[in-house]
């Protein structure tokens, strides 16, 4: 939904769209993608800065030398594995517990007050 003119500065209208995390590699002979072109923004989060800086740097250093293992890649691949599987059990909950979703959802918060919680958060999504 745009903006209506008047509560804005400026006369470009805003628009959105979707972005791909569907992530199925990122060489295809000498065709090298990074960041959102090769699906590596998270579906969760919709995060996809840090995974486009690290991609293009790991896609870069692979173009140079070719023998170049992309471990930035495989870290931010595991990554969003997490978050995939995330996304996956909250769907089933949302659909499972239908009109109580927001009473998981505001449990899971409460945790949140748990340094082991947060821990853990951070440590697999962070």
């Amino acid at each position: 939904m745009a903006c209506p003119k008047e509560d804005r500065d400026w006369d470009a209208e805003l628009q959105g769209w979707t972005i791909s995390f569907d992530y199925r590699g990122f060489q295809f002979g000498n065709v090298f993608l990074a960041g959102d072109a090769g699906g590596f923004a998270s579906g969760l989060t919709g995060e996809g800065m840090y995974f486009a800086l690290i991609s293009g740097r790991d896609v870069a250093r692979k173009i140079i030398d070719p023998n170049y293992k992309c471990k930035g890649i495989a870290q931010i691949l595991k990554i969003k594995r997490y978050h995939e599987k995330t996304l996956a059990i909250s769907t089933f909950f949302i659909k499972l517990l239908r009109s109580r979703s927001n009473s998981f959802f505001k449990f899971l918060l409460s945790l949140a007050k748990y340094k082991w919680f947060t821990r853990w958060l951070i440590k697999y999504y962070g």
